[in-house]
């Protein structure tokens, strides 16, 4: 009888213990799949800001045309006045769009590897720029 649970325990460690190499090797997956979802997330978050960024660019560029636009009329209706007055108006608009702040994209890795004359940083030249 002592035997039989011998073996039986035996069994069953072995069971044990491809099933923790199984759910290992699932966790480690798992936890890649996560990584890989947490970026994408990441990124669209960054799209949908880039989206509305570009459509309140793009409603205020509008504006800023329009402005320009009445400008001109009025300048052919020789209002000179009003048309400063909206060329002021469109001025401010458009320079309130330059200042928007820009989305920050994520820059390029460097690289885990260098080899000598081929690792190239922002800071150092081209090889173009040092040929003259």
């Amino acid at each position: 009888m002592k035997a039989r649970v011998g073996q039986l325990a035996a069994k069953a460690k072995e069971a044990y213990e491809k099933a923790k190499k199984i759910y290992d090797q699932m966790k480690s997956e798992f936890d890649e799949y996560k990584r890989k979802f947490e970026q994408m997330k990441e990124f669209a978050e960054a799209a949908t800001d880039a989206v509305q960024t570009g459509e309140k660019a793009w409603g205020e560029g509008k504006e800023a045309v329009a402005k320009c636009k009445e400008a001109l009329q009025r300048v052919e209706k020789r209002d000179w006045d009003g048309a400063k007055e909206n060329g002021e108006v469109a001025k401010v608009k458009s320079s309130r769009r330059s200042r928007t702040p820009r989305i920050a994209t994520p820059r390029r890795r460097q690289p885990t590897r260098c080899f000598p004359g081929r690792c190239r940083t922002r800071s150092s030249s081209s090889p173009r720029s040092s040929r003259g």
